[in-house]
C-alpha cells in the first residue's frame, strides 16, 4: 500500500477510535446517571420513611421491655409447672425407665406448637389447629395400641418424635404416634381425678394459669395500642409516592412486628380454654393442660423472634 493510502486511512481510523471513545463515555455517563438516580431515589425513600422507621424502632423497644415479665412467667408456666406436676407421677406405670413426666409434658406441648405453626402462618388458624386436641379429643385410646407403642418406646431416651418419627404436616397431630404416646404416658402415670385437681388449682389467683391470665390481661391495652400505631403509620403511607411496600426491608419488619404483637394479643391468650376452668370433662383435662403449656411456650418463642428482629444485621 502506498504512503498516500496509509494517510488516507488515518482520518477514518481516528474517527472510528473517537466514536468508540465517545460511546464508552456515553455508556459511563448513563451508568453514572443511573447510579445517581438510584442513590437519589434511595435517599428520598429513606427521608420519606424516616418517621415510619423511628416509630417502628420505638414500638419494638417498647414491646421488648413491656413483655419481659410476661415472657418469664410464660417460660415458668411451660417448664416449672411441668416439674411441679411431676411430683404426682406414678413413674412405674410408664414402662421400664420411662422419660421423666416433665419431659413428656414439654415434649408434647412443643410438638403441638410446632405442628400448628407448620400448618398455618397466621395466628388465628394456629390457635384453632392446636385447640383441635380439645375440641375433637384424642380418639380411640386402647390397650392394644398402648402395648404396641410401649414395645417401641420402652427404655428409649431420645424425643418421642426421634423414637416414632416426625408428625406429618398433612395429618392431625392426634393421629401421630409420637403425640399419642405422650397422651398414653400422661394417662397411665397420673389418675384422672388428680389431673382435674391440677387443672383447677392452676386457675386459682396464684395458680399458674391464674397468674398467666392476669399478666396477659395487663398487656392487652399496650399491645392493642402498638398494633393501632403501626397500622396507622402503614396506612398513612399507603397513598403517597413511596408507600411502605416500596421499602421492602422496612415493610418486612413492619409486618413481622405486627404479626408478633397480634400473636401475643390474640393467640397467646387463654380465651379458648377459660370456660373449661371450673368444670372440665375428665377426658379433656390432659389436652387442656397441653394446650395451655403450648400457649406459654409460644409466648417465649414469639418474644425470641421479637428480640432477634431488633438485633442489628
Amino acid at each position: 500500500m502506498s504512503d498516500a493510502n496509509w494517510f488516507d486511512l488515518v482520518p477514518s481510523t481516528m474517527s472510528a477510535v473517537a466514536s468508540i471513545a465517545a460511546a464508552i463515555a456515553a455508556f459511563g455517563a448513563v451508568r453514572v446517571s443511573k447510579e445517581s438516580k438510584l442513590f437519589a431515589e434511595q435517599s428520598a425513600l429513606a427521608m420519606h420513611h424516616a418517621d415510619a422507621a423511628k416509630i417502628l424502632s420505638e414500638k419494638v423497644r417498647l414491646l421488648i421491655s413491656s413483655t419481659n415479665e410476661f415472657s418469664e412467667l410464660a417460660y415458668s408456666t411451660w417448664a416449672d409447672w411441668a416439674r411441679e406436676i411431676e411430683f404426682q407421677d406414678n413413674r412405674e406405670a410408664g414402662g421400664t425407665n420411662p422419660r421423666p413426666l416433665r419431659h413428656v409434658l414439654s415434649d408434647a406441648s412443643e410438638m403441638l406448637v410446632t405442628h400448628g405453626a407448620s400448618q398455618h402462618k397466621e395466628y388465628g388458624p394456629i390457635a384453632r389447629e392446636m385447640f383441635a386436641i380439645v375440641r375433637n379429643g384424642i380418639g380411640n385410646l386402647n390397650d392394644a395400641e398402648y402395648e404396641k407403642l410401649l414395645r417401641i418406646a420402652d427404655g428409649t431416651i431420645c424425643s418421642f418424635e426421634g423414637t416414632f418419627g416426625a408428625t406429618s404436616l398433612h395429618n392431625n397431630i392426634s393421629d401421630a404416634p409420637a403425640f399419642r404416646w405422650a397422651i398414653y404416658q400422661l394417662n397411665k402415670r397420673i389418675r384422672p381425678e388428680v389431673w382435674c385437681e391440677i387443672w383447677k388449682n392452676a386457675w386459682q389467683q396464684n395458680g399458674w394459669l391464674g397468674k398467666y391470665r392476669s399478666s396477659h390481661s395487663s398487656l392487652k391495652q399496650l399491645l392493642e395500642s402498638v398494633i393501632a400505631s403501626l397500622e396507622s403509620e402503614r396506612d398513612k403511607l399507603a397513598h403517597t409516592v413511596f408507600p411502605l411496600s416500596a421499602n421492602s426491608a422496612l415493610a418486612s419488619k413492619y409486618e413481622l412486628t405486627l404479626d408478633i404483637a397480634q400473636t401475643l394479643l390474640d393467640l397467646c391468650s387463654l380465651e379458648l380454654v377459660e370456660h373449661y376452668s371450673e368444670d372440665p370433662h375428665k377426658d379433656d383435662v390432659i389436652q387442656l393442660i397441653l394446650y395451655s403449656m403450648g400457649m406459654a411456650y409460644l409466648v417465649v418463642e414469639t418474644r425470641n423472634s421479637l428480640e432477634s428482629s431488633a438485633r442489628p444485621r
